[in-house]
């Protein structure tokens, strides 16, 4: 990086850290309710074995800043392994881990202590990459929730997060809609689990935005952001949202760290039932809903030939993906563009592709309803140029899931260079 581009990011994170303590007081709530005797003491650990985060000064910064502004919490940082000796760590409520990587826990006395200190009844966050820690250590693995596998979804992408339960109260902050973040996201392996986990944020796998990476190993599509857990007694909250700066900015997201460590601490009493549980199961807030933030239906009305074919794609995985129960729905939006005069040719086409275009009109006349009907019957798979006509989902032209293999994706144990 020139030197000149140096100085100016140094200088930017610089005034970061200053301003934070400001946005904080413009962004979070300025109290919360009462908690149970006393004020809590949370550690935040920020002692990186591997790779250092830049983010890590910003966040204990910010987390400084939310416990003086809300009085939730008092906060001791701290990068010395001595800390979780049984004796020291005894006066905390929940330790935090802000960023920090390839932590071995080499001493035993203090692996006991840290499984202890949650089994009794205390409380474990993670923040970013503090699932890239443990992974000689099955036992703090399976309590974090899962360990890190590599970050398709890079740093410098804007990427599609799906609220998977928009009525819990953690996620109260996101106002029941998903949205778009900036941020480097994070593939989890196991031992996560929904059989385990009561799942918050994962990303939005209807949304083609998030198809367009290299490395995926997942074949599920589940790529969890945010969790909660018990363990034994004690309560686990996770979030990976933070790598970059900005995220610190960002209200909806500040509030629900809030809450995730105010139920860490035991103060907020939620329901952690495992998501692969519940019945029914909740239905998640997309960012491909109508009316949400990248609508495709509403795309493919202004949709012009030769341009990105990502919002066709994105409904044609809907129809394939949902049951003929849900249909219906989907042929009333189909409908609707072609009932909507400031629908393209091309959009119309898209609905129904027999339609000719009439010399006469900017757009042609609608067909009627049963050209829409004429997508949603799976008797007539969907595809188009590039994409196969089989069981598989389906993918945008060009973008195929890479091959799975030893060469198909190199982990660094970490970046090297941030975005």
């Amino acid at each position: 990086m020139p030197a000149k581009m140096m100085t100016i990011d140094r200088v930017t994170r610089a005034l970061t850290l200053l301003m934070l303590p400001l946005l904080l007081c413009l962004t979070i709530p300025s109290q919360v309710s009462a908690q149970r005797g006393g004020t809590r003491q949370l550690l935040v650990f920020s002692l990186c074995e591997g790779f250092a985060h830049s983010a890590i000064g910003p966040t204990e910064v910010a987390l400084r800043a939310m416990g003086e502004r809300t009085g939730a919490f008092e906060v001791t940082v701290s990068t010395d392994m001595a800390v979780f000796e049984a004796a020291s760590l005894a006066r905390f409520d929940a330790v935090l881990f802000n960023n920090t990587t390839n932590l071995e826990f080499a001493d035993p006395d203090h692996r006991r202590a840290l499984l202890a200190f949650v089994r009794g009844g205390k409380g474990v966050i993670g923040i970013h990459a503090a699932t890239d820690n443990f992974s000689n250590w099955p036992e703090a693995a399976a309590m974090m929730g899962g360990l890190f596998d590599g970050h398709p979804w890079t740093a410098n992408g804007t990427w599609a997060v799906k609220v998977d339960e928009p009525g819990h109260p953690l996620n109260r902050s996101f106002g029941g809609q998903a949205f778009l973040i900036s941020d480097e996201i994070y593939q989890i392996k196991d031992p996560y689990s929904r059989d385990t986990h009561r799942v918050l944020l994962s990303l939005d796998m209807s949304n083609p935005r998030n198809h367009q990476v290299e490395g995926i190993n997942r074949e599920d599509d589940d790529f969890a952001i945010a969790w909660i857990k018990p363990f034994g007694e004690g309560r686990v909250f996770y979030c990976s949202l933070g790598h970059n700066h900005e995220v610190l900015e960002n209200e909806a997201v500040l509030e629900h760290y809030l809450a995730g460590i105010r139920y860490a601490l035991g103060d907020l009493e939620v329901d952690d039932t495992p998501s692969g549980t519940l019945s029914p199961t909740p239905r998640p807030a997309l960012t491909t809903d109508a009316g949400a933030v990248e609508d495709p239906f509403m795309t493919v009305v202004h949709q012009e030939a030769g341009f990105s074919r990502l919002s066709q794609f994105a409904i044609e995985q809907g129809i394939q993906n949902t049951s003929p129960a849900h249909h219906r729905q989907i042929e009333g939006r189909l409908i609707e563009i072609l009932d909507n005069p400031e629908s393209t040719y091309t959009a119309k086409q898209f609905v129904c592709p027999d339609a000719a275009p009439d010399r006469t009109r900017t757009h042609p006349a609608p067909p009627g309803p049963d050209a829409a009907r004429s997508r949603t019957d799976r008797r007539r798979p969907l595809r188009h140029a590039g994409t196969p006509v089989t069981g598989d989902r389906p993918r945008p032209p060009g973008v195929a899931r890479p091959a799975r293999g030893p060469g198909a994706h190199r982990r660094d144990r970490h970046h090297r260079t941030e975005a």
